[in-house]
């Protein structure tokens, strides 16, 4: 949708160099016009051109989003602006593409967005991380099962940083973005696959992350909203592989609604007793907001077979015998990681706690079959 001339012409010549996109498109001028093609003719991407009044044409772009959710629609204008690019992706718009390069950027535009259309069905798998007390290690834990499910499967994976009050995930993995999971839950259009790719950054170590909000503004970081949260899970379990979600400091509730996606609920913790008491109460809690026992796993971080007031025995018997996968103390290697910015499967490969952690990434995609063929 455009008036200008030169714009249409740029858009043809993207499209002529794009070859896996049919050259047929027509041309509209106003809205009213697009409504009517789009509904005669269904249209995987419509480019909407919001010039001269960006704010005031966005406005209208968010009832096409939800009036067609199979359309994908891209922005374009001559200055992408912050404010701008905010609020394309609050009405829902996929991309905003910038009029001076139109001709150039394009083509990979178009064929991010048209390469999943035909997705359908939740496919991937989704794991929970919780924490027994801060300080127990979740992040690392979530940040290297990632890693390590993508590694045993080939799949991508994807990592959400949940924790509203420090983003510690962007700082390990060196990624730094103005997008993160609020804006896909605050999204106002359709939550799809695509929009998790596109808010999705991709780090140095081959991870897809959505950011904490404190990554994006650590001052004063946007609340949580979860009104949305199921629609978001089952766009990322299109999206990849695995979404590994590391949920630290979470509401119980929110932390039942994320278990009850999750092919494997992990509660992280140490050997001690304020951990113990922590995780026991978690345990009660989940199960009596309907999570299936079977699929809570206590993770005992930081495990040392001597030298600890506590046993693992006297642990287990402490959680009502639930299985625990103990995952071996390795501060040097542990610190190492977080120092050069790598997962542990490239600063340590050989180190007892990246078995322990490839093993749990067996057991994770092991569950994944069995819930699959379980048919829940």
């Amino acid at each position: 949708m455009t008036r200008e001339r030169d714009t249409e012409r740029a858009v043809d010549v993207a499209i002529e160099n794009s070859p896996n996109v049919a050259r047929q498109f027509g041309v509209c001028p106003d809205i009213r016009e697009l409504i009517q093609r789009l509904e005669n003719r269904q249209a995987a991407v419509a480019l909407i051109d919001v010039d001269p009044q960006p704010m005031t044409a966005l406005s209208g772009v968010e009832p096409l989003v939800r009036k067609f959710p199979n359309t994908r629609f891209v922005v374009i204008c001559r200055d992408p602006r912050p404010e701008v690019l905010d609020e394309a992706m609050q009405v829902g718009a996929r991309r905003c593409v910038n009029k001076a390069s139109l001709s150039a950027d394009l083509p990979a535009v178009l064929k991010r967005l048209l390469q999943d259309v035909t997705t359908a069905g939740p496919e991937g798998s989704i794991v929970t991380v919780l924490s027994a007390s801060g300080g127990s290690g979740c992040t690392t834990v979530a940040i290297n099962l990632a890693d390590e499910l993508r590694l045993a499967s080939g799949k991508e994976s994807l990592l959400i940083d949940m924790d509203r009050f420090y983003g510690a995930a962007a700082t390990y993995l060196g990624v730094q973005g103005n997008y993160g999971i609020v804006d896909l839950l605050a999204q106002r259009g359709t939550i799809d696959a695509q929009l998790v790719t596109t808010t999705a950054l991709k780090s140095p170590q081959n991870l897809h992350v959505l950011l904490s909000p404190a990554t994006v503004n650590f001052a004063d970081p946007l609340p949580m909203p979860y009104d949305q949260i199921d629609v978001a899970l089952t766009a990322c379990r299109q999206a990849f592989g695995f979404t590994v979600i590391d949920a630290p400091r979470m509401p119980m509730d929110v932390a039942a609604t994320l278990a009850q996606s999750s092919v494997l609920t992990m509660i992280v913790f140490e050997l001690a007793v304020i951990d113990i008491r922590c995780a026991r109460a978690m345990l009660t809690a989940l199960v009596d907001l309907r999570v299936p026992r079977e699929r809570i796993l206590f993770v005992l971080n930081r495990y040392r077979k001597r030298g600890t007031m506590i046993t693992f025995d006297e642990a287990q018997k402490a959680l009502e015998g639930m299985a625990i996968r103990p995952l071996s103390n390795d501060f040097e290697g542990t610190l190492r990681s977080i120092n050069l910015g790598q997962t542990l499967s490239q600063a340590a490969p050989r180190s007892d706690l990246r078995k322990d952690l490839r093993d749990l990434a067996a057991h994770v995609i092991a569950q994944g079959s069995q819930v699959a063929r379980d048919g829940h």
